[in-house]
C-alpha cells in the first residue's frame, strides 16, 4: 500500500507541476476546488459505503460472502443513480457560492457528475479490501494513477482550463474501471437493483451512523476553500493547494496502511485493552517512518515548491511549514481517529469528528480576514492539534487511560526534532548544509525503527 501511495504521489505532484507550468496559480486553485467539490458529493451521497461495506463482506465466508458482495454492489448503484440526479441540482448553487456568478457553471457541472463514478469505485475498492489480500487494491491503485496520467498529461498541455477539468476527471473515473478488472461482480440488473432494499439494511444503519460525520467533515473542508477563494482571490486557493499536496502527499504512503490494514485490525480486537495496544503500535510505527519525511519536508520546503509548482507558489511558503506541523499532528490523531471510528458510538463519533472539523472551519474563517493565507495554515495546524488532545481526552474515559507514557516519549522526540529542523530552516543553509542537517536530525527515527524493528514481533 505504502508503494502504490507513492506512485499516486509521484503522478499527482507531476500533474500539480504541469498544471502549475500551464494554467498557473489560478488553475492549481480551480483544480483544488474542484477535486475538493468532487469529494464532497461522493462521501455525502456514497453514505459511508466506503466503511460499511468492509465490515458488512469482511466477516463473511463462501456464499454468505457472494450474497453480501452482490447486495454490497447493487446498494453502491442506487447510489450513483441518485448521486447523477443530486449532482446535476447541487452543481448550480455550488457554482454560485464558490465563484460567486455562474460563468464557471458547465465545468462545475461536469466535474459533478464525477461523483457517482467514484462512489462506484469506492464500493468496488471497499470489496477488494475486504476480501483480505491488499496486494489487489495495491495493483488497482497503481494502474489507476499511471493511466489517469497517461491520459491527462496531453489534456492539461493542450486544453487550457477545459483540459484540467478533463484530466481531473479521468484521475478520479479511472480506478472505477480499472477496480472492476480485479474483482468478478455480476451487473444485478437494474430490476434487482431497486427491489430487496431490506437486504442492505446493514449498509443502510451503518451509512446513517456515518452520515453525518462526513457532511460535516466534508462541508467544511470545502467551506475552508470557500472562504480563501472569497477572502483572498483563486490564486491564493491555488497557494493553499500547493501546500496542502505537498504537506499531505508525501508521507501518504506512511498513513496508506493504516485504512487497509490498522482498521480492520482495530475494530477487530477483542476489547479495549487490545485495542489501544494495536493503536499504540500503530502511532509508534508512523512516527519512526514518517517523522524523517517531516523533518525533509520543513528543510527543503522551498525547494520543494519550486520542485513541484513554480517560484511563482513561493507565497505558499510560510503556510506550507504551517501545514507540515498540521498533517505531522495526525501521526498520533489519525491512528486514534481509527480507533474512535471501530470502537466509539455513532453519537460520539459525530460529536468529536464534526467538533475537530468545525473547529478547523471557524478557525480559518476567524484567521484568513486577520493574518491572509499563513492564517488559513495556522488554523490546520492547530485543529489538528486540538483534535489530537480531544482524542486523547475521550480515550481517558472510554478506557480508563490515555496512550502510555512510552508513546508519549516518542511523540515528544518528534516533536523536538521538528522544531529543530524549523529552526535550521530558518538559517538560510544550502543544500550541502540541509541535507547534512537531515541526517543528524533524522538519526533518532531511523536508529528507534531499527531497533523496534528487531525487538518487537508486531514490527
Amino acid at each position: 500500500m505504502g508503494g502504490a501511495s507513492a506512485v499516486a504521489m509521484a503522478t499527482g505532484l507531476i500533474r500539480g507541476k504541469l498544471i502549475a507550468v500551464t494554467l498557473g496559480p489560478a488553475g492549481v486553485g480551480m483544480m483544488g476546488v474542484l477535486n475538493q467539490l468532487i469529494t464532497t458529493l461522493a462521501q455525502i451521497l456514497g453514505f459511508g459505503i466506503g466503511n460499511s461495506a468492509v465490515r458488512y463482506v469482511a466477516g463473511a465466508e463462501g456464499v454468505e460472502r457472494e450474497r453480501r458482495e452482490s447486495v454490497t454492489y447493487a446498494f453502491s448503484l442506487k447510489l450513483a443513480v441518485v448521486a447523477v440526479a443530486v449532482s446535476l441540482i447541487a452543481a448550480v448553487p455550488a457554482c454560485w457560492a464558490t465563484f460567486g456568478d455562474f460563468d464557471n457553471l458547465p465545468i462545475v457541472l461536469v466535474a459533478s457528475l464525477t461523483a457517482p463514478a467514484v462512489i462506484l469505485a469506492t464500493a468496488i475498492g471497499a470489496l477488494l479490501q475486504a476480501r483480505g489480500p491488499t496486494v489487489s487494491v495495491a495493483k488497482a491503485q497503481i494502474y489507476s494513477s499511471i493511466f489517469a496520467f497517461i491520459v491527462g498529461v496531453p489534456l492539461i498541455l493542450f486544453g487550457g482550463m477545459w483540459g484540467l477539468v478533463w484530466a481531473l476527471v479521468a484521475a478520479l473515473a479511472t480506478p472505477l474501471l480499472i477496480m472492476r478488472g480485479f474483482i468478478r461482480l455480476s451487473f444485478p440488473g437494474w430490476r434487482a437493483v431497486f427491489r430487496e432494499s431490506s437486504a442492505a439494511n446493514p449498509l443502510i444503519v451503518s451509512g446513517f451512523a456515518l452520515i453525518g460525520t462526513i457532511i460535516v467533515g466534508q462541508l467544511s473542508a470545502y467551506l475552508t476553500r470557500l472562504a480563501i477563494v472569497h477572502q483572498l482571490g483563486l490564486d491564493h486557493a491555488g497557494y493553499y493547494q500547493a501546500a496542502f499536496s505537498i504537506a499531505g502527499n508525501i508521507p501518504a504512503f506512511v498513513f496508506a496502511a493504516m485504512s487497509t490494514d490498522f482498521y480492520p485490525r482495530v475494530a477487530a480486537a477483542k476489547d479495549e485493552t487490545e485495542a489501544l495496544e494495536a493503536t499504540e503500535r500503530q502511532i509508534k510505527a508512523g512516527i519512526m517512518l514518517a517523522t524523517p519525511c517531516f523533518i525533509g519536508l520543513i528543510l527543503f520546503s522551498q525547494q520543494l515548491l519550486d520542485l513541484f509548482y513554480t517560484d511563482q507558489f513561493m507565497s505558499a511558503l510560510a503556510l506550507l511549514r504551517w501545514m507540515i506541523w498540521g498533517v505531522a499532528c495526525r501521526l498520533v490523531s489519525w491512528p486514534m481517529g481509527y480507533w474512535l471510528l471501530a470502537r466509539a458510538k455513532p453519537r460520539e463519533l459525530f460529536l468529536l469528528e464534526g467538533a475537530g472539523a468545525c473547529l478547523v472551519m471557524a478557525l480559518t474563517f476567524a484567521f484568513v480576514p486577520w493574518l491572509g493565507l499563513v492564517g488559513s495554515g495556522i488554523a490546520f495546524a492547530l485543529g489538528a492539534l486540538t483534535y489530537g488532545v480531544c482524542l486523547s481526552v475521550f480515550m481517558r474515559r472510554r478506557c480508563g487511560r490515555t496512550l502510555s507514557a512510552e508513546c508519549l516519549r516518542w511523540s515528544a522526540v518528534a516533536i523536538l526534532s521538528l522544531a529543530l529542523a524549523q529552526f535550521v530552516a530558518m538559517q538560510g543553509l544550502g543544500m550541502a548544509g540541509l541535507t547534512l542537517a537531515l541526517m543528524v536530525i533524522s538519526a533518532p527515527s531511523l536508529a528507534g525503527a531499527f531497533l523496534a524493528l528487531k525487538k518487537s514481533p508486531h514490527a
